[in-house]
């Protein structure tokens, strides 16, 4: 259980990271 919730941890962060990097773009693109 502990083992999955890291990935889900992990998942999330990486998750907003993408976000971020994709936001960034985005506004280079404006």
């Amino acid at each position: 259980c502990d083992l999955k919730f890291d990935d889900q941890e992990k998942q999330m962060k990486y998750d907003t990271i993408s976000f971020n990097k994709i936001r960034d773009e985005i506004n280079k693109l404006e």
